[in-house]
C-alpha cells in the first residue's frame, strides 16, 4: 500500500481542489461542498492559501501546529497560509462531510480586507480550540458559502473580483463574531506562555542575542512548541534567523533542519 505524501502542500487552491476531487471554478477561491465528493484518504497539509472548514465529521487525532486541535463535530476550522493540519495517512479512506472555503491572499492584494486580516486571530496557531457553533450560525455561514459557490458559476466580469472579496470579508465578521461569543469567559491556554513570545518577537534578528540566552530558547521551543505562537505572532522571527542562530551553536546542516521542523512542526 502506498501511503500519502508525509506533508501535502496546497500551495494553491487548485493543489487543495486535486486532493479532494474538486473541479477548479476560479484559480484563487473554491468552495468545496464535501457531500457532492468521493471518499479520499487522509493527509497532513501545509496551506500556502487561507482555509475555513465547517466539518460536521468528528476526527480525534487532527493536529493543527504542533498540538491537537479541539475538534468535535460542527466545528470551524480555520488555517492561514504556512501552517500545516489534518491527519497522518493510515490508509484509511474516509468521506468528509461539511463545506469548505479556500482563497489565496492573492486575490486580497490591493484590497482593505488584505490589512485587516491580522485582525481575524482565530487563523493564529494558539486559538486551537475550534469553534463550536450553534445551529444558526452554521447555517449562517453555509450560506454565505452557496452565494459564492454561486458567484463562482457565473461568467467573470470586472466586478467578481470585488464581490467575491466582499463576501470572504462579510463570512470573516461574522466568524470574529462567533469567536468572540465562545471565547468571551474564556482565558487562552497560551497565557503563560505569550508574554515570552511577545518578548522574543520583539527581536529582528535572533543573532543579536546572547550565546547562552539563544541555547535556551532554542530548548524552550522544544518543550513547550514555542514555534507555534512565534509563527502566528508577529512574523518577525523567519526560518533564516533559526537557521543562522543554530548554525553558530551548532552547525549548519542540523540548523537548516530544525529550522524546518521548528517553524513548520514537519
Amino acid at each position: 500500500m502506498v501511503l500519502m505524501p508525509k506533508i501535502l502542500n496546497a500551495k494553491t487552491v487548485h493543489d487543495y481542489n486535486a486532493y479532494v476531487g474538486h473541479a477548479d471554478q476560479h484559480p484563487l477561491v473554491s468552495v468545496i461542498d464535501y457531500a457532492a465528493l468521493p471518499p479520499i484518504r487522509h493527509s497532513r497539509t501545509r496551506f500556502s492559501v487561507y482555509a475555513l472548514f465547517l466539518r460536521d465529521d468528528c476526527l480525534e487525532d487532527l493536529t493543527y501546529g504542533c498540538s491537537k486541535y479541539d475538534y468535535r463535530e460542527g466545528t470551524l476550522i480555520c488555517v492561514s497560509p504556512g501552517q500545516i493540519g489534518g491527519v497522518e495517512d493510515n490508509g484509511e479512506v474516509f468521506r468528509i462531510e461539511g463545506w469548505a472555503l479556500l482563497f489565496s491572499p492573492e486575490l486580497l492584494h490591493g484590497t482593505p480586507l488584505a490589512a485587516r486580516m491580522k485582525e481575524f486571530t482565530f487563523f493564529a496557531y494558539q486559538v486551537n480550540e475550534a469553534l463550536h457553533m450553534t445551529a444558526e450560525e452554521r447555517a449562517t455561514l453555509i450560506a454565505l458559502m452557496k452565494q459564492i459557490q454561486e458567484e463562482l458559476c457565473r461568467h467573470p466580469d470586472v466586478h467578481q473580483r470585488t464581490i467575491l472579496v466582499a463576501y470572504i470579508e462579510l463570512i470573516l465578521n461574522f466568524c470574529l463574531r462567533f469567536y468572540e461569543r465562545q471565547f468571551a469567559t474564556r482565558k487562552s491556554s497560551n497565557h503563560d506562555v505569550l508574554p515570552r513570545d511577545g518578548y522574543l518577537c520583539g527581536y529582528d534578528d535572533l543573532t543579536q542575542l546572547p550565546v547562552d540566552i539563544l541555547e535556551d530558547i532554542i530548548i524552550r521551543i522544544y518543550q513547550d512548541g514555542l514555534h507555534c505562537t512565534w509563527k502566528s505572532g508577529t512574523g518577525k522571527i523567519r526560518k533564516k534567523d533559526v537557521i543562522r542562530t543554530k548554525s553558530a551553536i551548532y552547525g549548519e546542516c542540523f540548523a537548516e533542519k530544525s529550522a524546518d521542523i521548528l517553524l513548520f512542526g514537519v
